[in-house]
């Protein structure tokens, strides 16, 4: 199949594609991202569509299978990684400071696209190897380490921020 072949055939489809992954996922920006992953995956495999004679199904079982696992990564991240995260909050104790920086932390770890949370917890808190997260989440070794230092600039970056506004705000006030 050729480009424009694949545009005329496929890219029609790409409305009802991202209905299809909101209905599932009911976030704008990651029924986007589905969709946008769907039609990479049928374009890796334009050559193979050929001889398909239902791509329209073919595509809504691909974006359909590809929301069914990020709705898995996340159910794990919930039940698995977020009773951590309440853990170490808690043991903070008294530090203010420290409890402070954390809570932001967390708050900021929350805006976080939960795809990308899941790799940075997996790997920054809990050890996992990137190897092992691929088996996970089906990503590229290159593609986890972009994701975990991106991740963790922002974190770094949001963190220098807020602290810098504290140490104004102590010498203003």
């Amino acid at each position: 199949m050729i480009k424009d072949e694949f545009q005329i055939r496929l890219l029609r489809l790409e409305d009802k594609l991202f209905r299809m992954a909101f209905s599932i996922v009911f976030n704008r920006d990651l029924a986007s991202d589905m969709t946008q992953e769907t039609m990479l995956v049928l374009w890796e495999r334009r050559q193979k569509l050929e001889n398909t004679s239902n791509l329209e199904g073919y595509a809504i079982t691909i974006i359909k299978n590809l929301c069914f696992d990020v709705l898995r990564r996340q159910k794990f991240f919930e039940e698995n990684i977020l009773p951590r995260f309440s853990e170490m909050k808690e043991s903070c104790g008294e530090n203010y400071t420290q409890k402070e920086e954390i809570e932001l932390l967390f708050s900021l770890l929350e805006k976080v696209k939960p795809e990308h949370r899941l790799v940075f917890v997996m790997k920054t808190i809990e050890g996992y190897t990137y190897e092992e997260i691929g088996m996970v989440t089906k990503r590229k070794h290159s593609n986890l380490r972009k994701i975990v230092s991106r991740v963790r600039q922002g974190l770094r970056d949001s963190l220098n921020t807020f602290n810098d506004e504290k140490r104004n705000k102590g010498f203003v006030g």
